[in-house]
């Protein structure tokens, strides 16, 4: 078996690390640096999907349902932290708050499956808080990453029956996940410009409704809401 000498062996190992690109965490690829503390702002698109079901004596005899898809415009701020864990990788941790149009949306109910025009069901969403982690990989002036996390977000759910002067009221924050995806563009050393979309899934959960001059003598109710909402924005940030 040939063997070779060390000498021939260390240049060909320099050769080698010499083409392999130096991993330091504290460097970037070039161009725009990434670490480090920012906030920002930004404006959205929100789709948002909902649906109930109401067991209106809890005994069977009443279901109601109802289901609604509408759009709103979402808009707030955000902050967070990116760390270079690599020279080509980035994650970062970033929290944002984002207020949302609050226009009520109605639905005709159906009951025990038909279709009822003697009264509606409303939904609004009031605002949606992340918290989230980002990650992705550097290119210079572009940052895209995917992101996963926790969402909030709070909805205002009711009903007015017409034949009856009757109405119901229910608020409630739910809780969810969110996952992400979208990009980020170095335009000025400290103005970065983004783009991406949201997933936000928070299932099924419980809400108690308020009930108003109802003629059954029930003062509430339990709507089972089952929310999921779109979300794509376009943001501005500043780094610090």
């Amino acid at each position: 078996m040939t063997t070779l000498p060390s000498s021939k062996l260390f240049l060909i190992l320099l050769a080698v690390m010499g083409a392999v690109p130096d991993l330091k965490a504290d460097e970037s690829v070039g161009g725009h640096e990434w670490s480090g503390f920012y906030v920002g702002g930004e404006l959205g698109f929100a789709g948002s999907q909902a649906s109930e079901i109401n067991d209106f004596f809890g005994d069977g005899s009443e279901i109601y349902r109802s289901s609604i898809e509408f759009n709103s415009a979402t808009g707030g701020l955000f902050s967070g932290y990116n760390k270079r864990i690599s020279r080509n990788f980035i994650i970062s941790g970033e929290v944002g708050i984002n207020l949302e149009d609050k226009e009520r949306r109605t639905v005709n109910w159906s009951l025990n499956g038909v279709l009822s025009d003697v009264g509606e069901d409303y939904y609004s969403f009031d605002y949606t808080a992340i918290a989230r982690v980002r990650a992705g990989s550097d290119f210079g002036n572009v940052f895209p990453y995917i992101s996963a996390g926790a969402a909030l977000t709070g909805i205002s759910v009711g009903y007015q029956a017409d034949n009856i002067v009757q109405r119901g009221d229910g608020y409630r924050n739910l809780l969810g996940l969110t996952v992400g995806l979208g990009a980020e563009f170095a335009v000025l050393e400290k103005l970065r410009l983004r783009a991406e979309y949201n997933y936000l899934h928070f299932g099924e959960q419980d809400i108690d409704v308020n009930i108003t001059a109802s003629s059954d003598g029930l003062e509430t109710t339990v709507y089972k809401v089952n929310a999921n909402r779109h979300i794509g924005k376009l943001g501005v940030s500043i780094p610090f």
